[in-house]
């Protein structure tokens, strides 16, 4: 959850009416609805701690009422975890780009989520344990097919991670050295 308060949290307004933002919407932009969302996961951590310490100090470590709360917190993880991933694959459809996301990143995520859910299940653990690893791997995985479809249609088209075309970035890096040196008027540079 504080993943989402940061990454969708906005501290310039440069991108206010930027057409990205359009595209996903104004839910997962705004400083109000970053802040009420830190807000709701640091009051519930918060319940949840206070019950946890009241149920052990009251029932003792062993006791069925502590395993069924367990239980409980591993099925709330699990719902959460579905609905962790759900903003950056609307983003990133919306996009219609890779951008800065690593395939590499989201392909050892799907890994990780299968390989850690086979290994408790094969210790024996309880399935609200190992499960809430399960709507994390389907949706990374939901994502790298995206990824690896957006980043076969774009070498198709000839366009980098973000949507812009090769070619034209070929001279950036001469355009920015001629821009930093001086050579080149600010003014001249939408001409070249």
């Amino acid at each position: 959850m504080w993943y989402w308060f940061l990454k969708y949290h906005v501290e310039s307004e440069d991108i206010v009416d930027s057409e990205e933002r359009k595209l996903v919407g104004s839910f997962f932009y705004g400083t109000l609805s970053a802040r009420m969302f830190f807000n709701a996961f640091l009051v519930s951590a918060g319940v949840f701690t206070v019950a946890a310490g009241v149920l052990l100090m009251g029932f003792g470590v062993n006791s069925e009422t502590v395993a069924s709360y367990a239980h409980l917190c591993g099925l709330l993880a699990a719902l959460f975890n579905a609905l962790m991933w759900i903003p950056q694959i609307l983003v990133t459809y919306a996009f219609g780009h890779k951008g800065a996301l690593s395939m590499g990143w989201v392909l050892a995520s799907v890994i990780m989520d299968v390989a850690y859910s086979i290994y408790l299940s094969a210790m024996g653990m309880h399935w609200s344990v190992w499960a809430n690893n399960i709507p994390d791997g389907i949706q990374t995985g939901i994502l790298l097919v995206m990824l690896i479809w957006f980043e076969y249609r774009d070498r198709q088209r000839g366009l980098d991670d973000f949507g812009h075309h090769l070619e034209n970035r070929a001279n950036e890096p001469v355009l920015a050295t001629l821009l930093t040196e001086g050579s080149v008027d600010r003014a001249e540079f939408t001409e070249l």
